[in-house]
């Protein structure tokens, strides 16, 4: 994906749902987008559904599924960094009837002829606009031959793992991902890798990641999402308990509020109605509900409560 700006107050309210569970049949999808270290400066966050993804305005006011954080073993759902200093890298062009995407790549670093180059420039300009319309499979026929083509190209390799990881190619996602790592030397991208792992059961590897993180120091919200992966990863093998001592150890108690503040307290609410602590949970989803009343399914949680 690539790495552009947007205000808080520019996304969708309804994409800020803590991981769920997809409608049945439906298949999960998660979000989108040189050699160094050390890291490149203006690297962005890892933030539910940024700039990049945002959704029709028409959209927002339409009921979500209900989501239930702590009982599917399926990967969160839309992952997605950001860089609210607006890097450039990546711009935003803004029209009334549809948002489209464009990745400068540096010509310099391409592989081919001069006007190899330019095709690439504006394949991967069109990829980027479809995974921001969710066209993730249009997105990934386009990314397939110019990452390998062009496999030291981070912003080409990102964009395509995180397509990947929409569509639910999860080992393939991995693979991508991990070499956007190691290019970059850069811990970003370890919750949705998390995730991915956890799809497939692979709790070692989910343990490995967190570890890393969490030693890295990154930003609260990239902290805060791998630290839900981790819950969900210890909910799925009924470590509930566990679960709950991790997300009670994160940012419970902030003032002002963010994405990752509701993702948290909605992940750790449903935990507790788990274990039948029904008072918990119905503080945590109504403190959820008082910031954002279309958070996922939280009116409709606090209401089974009652």
């Amino acid at each position: 994906k690539p790495r552009g700006g947007q205000s808080r107050d520019d996304r969708s309210r309804d994409d800020r749902a803590g991981g769920g569970k997809p409608r049945s049949g439906q298949q999960r999808q998660g979000d989108y987008v040189k050699p160094e270290p050390p890291k490149r400066e203006g690297w962005g966050r890892v933030a539910r559904k940024g700039a990049e993804s945002a959704r029709r305005a028409d959209e927002r006011d339409q009921p979500m599924e209900p989501e239930r954080f702590a009982q599917r073993p399926d990967p969160q759902e839309r992952w997605e960094r950001v860089d609210d200093s607006r890097p450039r890298a990546a711009k935003r062009q803004r029209t009334p009837k549809a948002e489209r995407v464009e990745i400068e790549l540096d010509e310099s670093q391409l592989i081919g002829t001069a006007g190899q180059k330019a095709r690439a420039r504006e394949r991967v300009g069109e990829a980027a606009t479809a995974f921001v319309a969710e066209r993730f499979e249009d997105a990934r026929t386009i990314l397939k031959p110019i990452a390998l083509a062009q496999s030291h190209m981070v912003e080409v390799r990102e964009l395509y793992g995180l397509t990947l990881y929409r569509l639910g190619r999860w080992s393939e996602a991995i693979v991508e991902l991990e070499a956007v790592a190691a290019l970059t030397g850069s811990s970003d991208q370890h919750p949705v890798r998390a995730d991915a792992h956890r799809a497939l059961g692979q709790h070692a590897a989910v343990e490995r990641l967190w570890d890393e993180l969490r030693h890295d120091h990154p930003d609260a919200a990239t902290i805060t999402e791998g630290r839900i992966v981790m819950a969900g990863s210890l909910a799925d093998r009924d470590d509930l308990a566990g679960a709950i001592r991790l997300l009670e150890q994160g940012p419970v108690r902030t003032k002002v509020a963010r994405e990752h503040h509701l993702r948290l307290w909605y992940a750790l609410a449903d935990l507790y109605e788990r274990i039948g602590d029904t008072q918990k949970a119905r503080r945590g989803f109504e403190r959820v509900m008082a910031d954002d009343r279309s958070f996922a399914d939280v009116v409709a949680r606090v209401r089974a409560l009652d």
